[in-house]
């Protein structure tokens, strides 16, 4: 049995490289990204999806992966000193948003515990994309804490083209002291980081996975000890 670890694919705005420097030993390219990958060569096989917590990378541990940290054109990577910095998270969203309905929650209870239980500086600017005046501020009404800009206030649009928000929620964190962009796509992490650990929620896209795998496709996978995919980020078996 082997379970394999892998990193979700990462969006355009921060795309893995196509190969990473791992010990040559262990480096295998494959033509083919994960998912089909493991389904089709895993016909017959007992097969489990999981996404643990408690594999994720501590904000000591992400800052070590430089093998494995993902890069954006504006930060190569977040520092772990980062998270004794004031940080503001810039939070695209509407009150018509489903799926912004789903994420406040996450974020709200992200920022007491980053606040409260960590004892951490760090503030939510709400950018809102309401149509409504009434819907609006009822919307932020349900978000205690929070900073909101005011209904369509110019300096809205100006964040979403600065950060290139195209779609919501998003969440774009930034260095206080001089508005210096850390992470462009920090949603990504609540739903694998409910706790918080890897705040300041350095740029690895976009959550991690495990595959469980027994069998003939668990041996082979053994074989292969690190797999760096094309699209999809990278593998690590672990047996």
């Amino acid at each position: 049995t082997v379970s394999v670890l892998y990193w979700r694919e990462a969006p355009p705005s921060a795309r893995m490289p196509t190969s990473l420097p791992v010990d040559p030993a262990l480096r295998r390219i494959v033509e083919s990204s994960s998912e089909p990958l493991l389904r089709s060569q895993g016909e017959g096989e007992e097969f489990e999806r999981v996404a643990p917590s408690a594999l994720f990378p501590t904000a000591e541990e992400a800052a070590k992966m430089k093998d494995f940290a993902m890069t954006t054109p504006d930060e190569p990577g977040t520092p772990a000193h980062y998270d004794k910095e004031k940080m503001i998270g810039v939070y695209f969203t509407a009150s018509w948003c489903p799926p912004c309905q789903r994420f406040t929650p996450q974020l709200k209870r992200a920022f007491n515990t980053i606040r409260n239980d960590q004892g951490k500086d760090f503030e939510v600017l709400v950018a809102s994309w309401d149509r409504e005046e009434k819907a609006f501020e009822h919307y932020v009404e349900k978000m205690p804490g929070f900073t909101a800009l005011p209904f369509k206030d110019p300096r809205i649009d100006e964040l979403s083209k600065a950060y290139k928000v195209n779609s919501i929620p998003q969440l774009v964190l930034v260095r206080a002291r001089d508005s210096k962009l850390i992470n462009r796509d920090a949603k990504d992490y609540l739903p694998y980081d409910a706790a918080c650990r890897t705040y300041p929620w350095p740029p690895l896209k976009s959550g991690w996975f495990v595959y469980t795998l027994t069998g003939g496709l668990g041996a082979a996978m053994l074989g292969l000890g690190a797999i760096v995919l094309r699209d999809r980020g990278w593998i690590r078996a672990r047996v």
